[in-house]
């Protein structure tokens, strides 16, 4: 059990994928892309969920309360083009004075421990920029790592998921566009 779970904790999902990016920027739009593009392979929607959105929202914090695992994807000014990281994240309280335009993952994770009980164990997922002029496709170098970060989180999720229900294909999978 996450140290953030309480013994209650039933989840609506065992994943959220939550893209947030700019689709108009060229390679900003990374995040939001890869999030539709796992939670497409994963038909059942009690297993992963999708959000995309431009920015995180404190309107994002029900959405992460009620599940096991949140994969926040975004580009990255600060990484090769190209690259990808994966770091495990934790809640962290932010000032209110900075509640603003730009929420990072982690205040969102400690806004659900606040206001639901439960964070949920969570991952910050960038890949490097190189290009982000105006435009809704991602540069060759970005387009091919999104599609590598694609295969590594199927993989990734299909390993992790015996604890998941079996799978109903008649339920529809979602991605909100918020």
């Amino acid at each position: 059990m996450n140290c953030c779970e309480t013994d209650s904790f039933a989840p609506a999902a065992d994943v959220l994928v939550l893209g947030f990016g700019n689709p108009l920027r060229g390679d900003d739009g990374a995040g939001p892309m890869v999030a539709q593009r796992v939670v497409a392979l994963f038909p059942d929607a009690a297993f992963c969920r999708c959000i995309t959105d431009q920015q995180l929202l404190p309107e994002h914090t029900d959405a992460i309360a009620a599940v096991r695992r949140v994969l926040f994807i975004d580009s990255s000014v600060n990484l090769s083009a190209g690259e990808i990281r994966i770091t495990e994240i934790f809640p962290e309280a932010c000032p209110s004075h900075k509640l603003t335009h730009h929420i990072a993952p982690q205040t969102l994770l400690w806004m659900a421990q606040q206001f639901f009980s439960h964070a949920p164990r969570a991952w910050l997922i960038e890949i490097g920029v190189a290009d982000m002029s105006v435009g809704q496709h991602l540069s060759p170098v970005v387009a091919k790592a999104a599609g590598r970060l694609v295969r590594q989180l199927a993989y990734y999720l299909r390993l992790t998921r015996s604890s998941s229900p079996v799978p109903n294909t008649s339920q529809q999978k979602e991605c909100h566009h918020v």
